[in-house]
C-alpha cells in the first residue's frame, strides 16, 4: 500500500530520494501527496517532474513509451489454468494521468488508439485515453479491479485482460519534426 511505503520513509525527501534513485531519468520538481492521512479517501501522488533518457531519438524522430515507471511490464498470471481462485484481498483501482509537453517543433505523429475494456462482469475495467492539446500531450490510464475474488473458471479472461492491458500501455508515441 502507497501510504504504508509513504509512512516508512523518514520525511519526503527521503520518499522523493528513494522514487528518483529507483527511476532513471526521473528528476522530481514538485511533489505533494493529497488523503495520506484519510484512508476513507482516495490517495493522490502529484508530481511534476522532469525526465531524461527514456526516449529515443531517430533523425527527426522521437519515440517515447509514455507511461514509464507506471506501466506494467509482466503478467502474473503465467500458467494456462488454474483450478484455485484468484483473491485479490479487496477490490483497488489504479489511475495514472501524465501531461506531456511536446518538444518545440515537433508534432503527435503516430498517437495509439484509446482502448476501453471490461471483464464480462463488468467489474474489472481498463480506460487508455489519448488527448492531444495543443503542445501537450495528456494521458490517462485507469485500472480498476473491482472485485475482489476471481474463481478458477474466470482465470483465463482475467489472464487475457492482463495481457492486452500491457500490450496497450507498451505503445508508443511517435512525435515528428515539423517541417
Amino acid at each position: 500500500d502507497k501510504r504504508i511505503e509513504v509512512r516508512n520513509k523518514k520525511d519526503n525527501d527521503e520518499y522523493i530520494r528513494d522514487l528518483e534513485n529507483a527511476n532513471k531519468g526521473l528528476s522530481v520538481v514538485e511533489y505533494e501527496l493529497v488523503n495520506i492521512d484519510s484512508i476513507n479517501k482516495s490517495l493522490t501522488e502529484k508530481l511534476e517532474v522532469e525526465i531524461s533518457d527514456c526516449s529515443m531519438k531517430a533523425g527527426d524522430i522521437i519515440s517515447l513509451t509514455p507511461l514509464l515507471y507506471d506501466q506494467w511490464t509482466s503478467n502474473p498470471f503465467r500458467f494456462e489454468v488454474r483450478k484455485f481462485p484468484v483473491d485479490y484481498v479487496y477490490p483497488r483501482q489504479y489511475k495514472t494521468i501524465l501531461t506531456f509537453s511536446i518538444p518545440e517543433g515537433y508534432i503527435l505523429d503516430e498517437k495509439p488508439s484509446d482502448l476501453a475494456m471490461a471483464l464480462p462482469d463488468g467489474k474489472t475495467k481498463f480506460i487508455y485515453k489519448l488527448a492531444l492539446n495543443g503542445q501537450e500531450l495528456q494521458i490517462t490510464c485507469y485500472v480498476d479491479i473491482g472485485k475482489s475474488l476471481y474463481t478458477g473458471d474466470e482465470y483465463a479472461v482475467l489472464k487475457e485482460f492482463y495481457n492486452k492491458l500491457i500490450s496497450k500501455q507498451a505503445e508508443k508515441n511517435i512525435w515528428k519534426k515539423q517541417i
